[in-house]
């Protein structure tokens, strides 16, 4: 064997030891994924599978999330116990400001109530004291009041005197107004019964108006009504203007009435009356 044959088996060995050192390195660094991954009973010195870390992890999730909404629940509801309360403090803070208020204005009341009090006091203290001098005064003036209580009886024996008479006259006076009374509710029935209505004022106003159509059977219309105090059994006079005088044409007596004409019947004539001829309650 020459040299190059040496040399090359010399390099043969120092490969053969080297790729013997790197597969032992190798095994030495091998990891077992399997049991890495899936490892529910892990040895001594091994540690739990990463599956079986993972259920643990999301067990321990849903632990925690039931915790957390488990406390959610609770934060709110010691949310709404809270607000409650606080809702029951504010009214109750209202009420006691309300009856605050209350015993403020009561207070008020009641100071002004002393105040006025005390004038009252004072001005029951002046009116005493005024009330003692007056006292005085009167008890001075008792004796000249005294004096002319029997000046006033004997002023008031003589009024008496006077009274019977008056009552005496008032009684005559009374007999004599019941007798007019009885009078006048015969004197309207009268009017009533000649179809003239009592409460109605029959004083013939001055008026003036114009025929507007003679009616014939001794009627005519005239224009003027109740609305110008016309009534019935009122006496009108015509007249007619013409050539610069007016002419009498007669009288005529009012029979019925609308708000703004009437019907009269003629009750004396001169002459045929027209439509245009003038009717007034005064010539």
């Amino acid at each position: 064997m020459n040299l190059v044959g040496k040399i090359l088996v010399v390099l043969v060995m120092l490969m053969s030891v080297f790729f013997a050192a790197f597969a032992v390195a190798v095994y030495a660094t091998h990891t077992n994924w399997m049991e890495v991954v899936d490892n529910p009973s892990p040895g001594p010195g091994q540690t739990l599978g990463l599956r079986q870390q993972l259920d643990q992890r999301e067990q321990r999730l849903e632990e925690l999330n039931d915790r957390r909404n488990a406390l959610a629940m609770q934060l709110e509801e010691e949310k709404s116990a809270y607000e409650q309360v606080r809702v029951k403090l504010e009214n109750e803070k209202e009420e006691l400001r309300r009856q605050r208020d209350q015993r403020d204005a009561e207070l008020a009341k009641l100071t002004q109530e002393r105040r006025e009090a005390i004038a009252a006091v004072d001005a029951s203290h002046r009116e005493l004291a005024r009330l003692r001098s007056d006292i005085d005064e009167l008890q001075s003036d008792k004796l000249a009041a005294q004096e002319q209580r029997d000046e006033h009886f004997k002023e008031v024996v003589r009024l008496t005197d006077e009274l019977h008479a008056a009552v005496f006259e008032l009684e005559q006076l009374k007999d004599t107004n019941r007798e007019l009374l009885v009078e006048l509710t015969d004197m309207k029935n009268k009017m009533r019964a000649a179809n003239i209505d009592p409460d109605v004022d029959t004083a013939l106003p001055v008026v003036e108006g114009l025929v507007m159509a003679v009616l014939g059977d001794g009627l005519v219309e005239i224009s003027i009504g109740s609305d110008d105090g016309l009534h019935q059994t009122h006496e009108l006079y015509v007249y007619r203007v013409g050539g610069g005088r007016s002419t009498y044409v007669g009288r005529v007596e009012v029979i019925r009435t609308d708000v703004d004409r009437s019907v009269c019947r003629i009750i004396e004539a001169q002459g045929n009356m027209a439509r245009g001829d003038r009717v007034a309650s005064q010539l």
